[in-house]
């Protein structure tokens, strides 16, 4: 009779967040306070009354992937366990040798850091007064993600073809959009209030790479 492998219970998300803590900001450039994926950023629900390392178990839409898979002799260690979304979770290498994952990761960030920078500055460029920039981040952190999220969903932007690259949707458009979204919305009324301990440009920038 076959012997049933007995399945390893994997340990909370908020659990591998502490364990990761230390490299969190200086290596992979996420606040532990801001559930997103750790290779692209994006931003995920969670539930903002739960406080610090908590609110990664509040989050949906992270999943916990195996560094060095079970089938290869991987743990259900904290530190071989990376929260990434479903998409990253589909292109991730899975193989007996860490730094093969590593080296996907790292370039995983670096065009994930490239982006960030380029809806960054597509933003100070459309509202380059410093009170209209964090008017509109504050804007966008008050609102739910999913309804920030429709809007630019629903944003009717061009599309750029390109012979090499194919066809591209340029970032300034969406965040352009955004910005249109933002003056209908906030007419007449006044600022958001400044939400303390959240970084808001961040939350602005993940909210955009998640389309």
């Amino acid at each position: 009779m076959a012997k049933v492998q007995k399945k390893v219970r994997l340990p909370a998300r908020r659990v591998i967040a502490q364990a990761w803590a230390p490299l969190l900001k200086h290596f992979l450039h996420v606040d532990i306070n801001l559930p997103v994926c750790w290779a692209c950023h994006t931003g995920v629900p969670f539930d903002p009354s739960a406080e610090g390392a908590a609110r990664w178990d509040t989050a949906r839409g992270l999943d916990r992937h195996h560094i060095v898979p079970e089938s290869l002799g991987g743990t259900a260690d904290a530190r071989n366990l990376f929260l990434i979304c479903p998409a990253c979770h589909a292109q991730a290498p899975t193989t007996d040798t860490p730094e093969i994952f590593y080296a996907w990761l790292e370039t995983r960030l670096k065009k994930t850091q490239r982006e960030a920078k380029k809806i960054e500055r597509s933003l100070r460029e459309l509202l380059p007064g410093k009170r209209d920039f964090e008017a509109i981040v504050a804007w966008a952190a008050a609102k739910d993600p999913a309804e920030l999220r429709g809007i630019i969903l629903g944003a009717k932007v061009g599309v750029h073809f390109d012979s090499k690259k194919g066809p591209t949707i340029p970032i300034s458009g969406v965040v352009g959009f955004l910005v249109q979204q933002f003056r209908k919305e906030t007419a007449g009324q006044a600022a958001p209030p400044v939400q303390e301990k959240r970084n808001r440009v961040a939350e602005f920038i993940q909210s955009v790479l998640g389309i």
